[in-house]
């Protein structure tokens, strides 16, 4: 998916009432990562669930810190009630 030049991954691919769990989610952004670094570019993970960020980058089975530099940046944000 595309917008405004800069191509978005994993942006509308699951029915939302389909199961995705955090696993599949790891599955699917870390075939996207590394599509992403092949080709020369810097992949940038940002929104959805923190339980499946978390997942991607913490779960020891996928690796991610050790396979790829990273920076973390966190911002919370809230809503007025």
């Amino acid at each position: 998916m595309d917008r405004r030049g800069v191509a978005h991954h994993l942006l509308g691919e699951v029915d939302p009432d389909t199961d995705f769990t955090a696993r599949d989610f790891c599955l699917h952004a870390l075939k996207a990562i590394d599509m992403i670094v092949r080709s020369g570019k810097v992949p940038i993970v940002i929104g959805g669930s923190n339980l499946y960020v978390e997942a991607l980058v913490e779960e020891h089975f996928f690796k991610f810190k050790r396979q790829y530099d990273c920076c973390f940046l966190g911002r919370m944000l809230c809503c007025p009630f």
